[in-house]
């Protein structure tokens, strides 16, 4: 299973020709053999369906594994009776799409715009500005309480050193020391 998961498909072209029913039964008694027979049988099918919800190529190759896993996981529950094998494992990848683009590990992805797309931002690049709207900082800024949001702002947008900082602040070092390192915890939480 594992090496499904983390190898690519050989492109031979050949797609193993046994029935549906025996293809089933071999998935349910955990064959994993019958999971590379499934990914070559449907995998084209299903990669683009996750392909076609997901905008990224490397962010729809990494839900592929998770719908493979998921359904790997999943084959000793289906009943053919209950519809084609196709259906059940496409509305399986549609969910695993849908989940994986509302998790937080993409949803900051979606907010972060690469610079050399937006030209507004590379005007500012060329005049020396920086503007952290365009790698999603001010996002993960917001998971931050207001204390700590400020520190961070001083530190890194205002450039000013911990003993500056704290002295702007009226507090000590150690509090605005503090107050950095439970921002870099916050903002390394959501950025893992």
């Amino acid at each position: 299973m594992e090496a499904l998961l983390l190898t690519p498909r050989p492109t031979t072209g050949a797609v193993p020709q046994c029935p549906e029913a025996a293809l089933i039964r071999r998935l349910q008694a955990r064959d994993e053999r019958a999971l590379t027979d499934f990914a070559a049988r449907y995998g084209d099918n299903l990669r683009g369906l996750v392909r076609g919800l997901v905008p990224d190529a490397v962010m729809a190759q990494d839900v592929w594994q998770e719908c493979l896993l998921r359904l790997w996981q999943s084959f000793p529950h289906y009943a053919p009776g209950h519809g084609r094998l196709t259906g059940w494992a496409r509305r399986i990848c549609r969910n695993v799409a849908i989940d994986e683009l509302r998790a937080p590990r993409w949803r900051d992805l979606r907010v972060m715009q690469p610079l050399a797309q937006s030209a507004e931002a590379q005007g500012r690049a060329a005049s020396g500005g920086f503007q952290p709207e365009h790698l999603g900082l001010l996002a993960l800024c917001a998971q931050l309480r207001p204390v700590q949001r400020q520190v961070i702002d001083l530190i890194y947008g205002h450039d000013l050193t911990f003993e500056q900082t704290a002295q702007r602040l009226n507090l000590s070092k150690g509090t605005v020391t503090t107050r950095a390192r439970a921002a870099y915890r916050v903002l390394g939480r959501h950025t893992a």
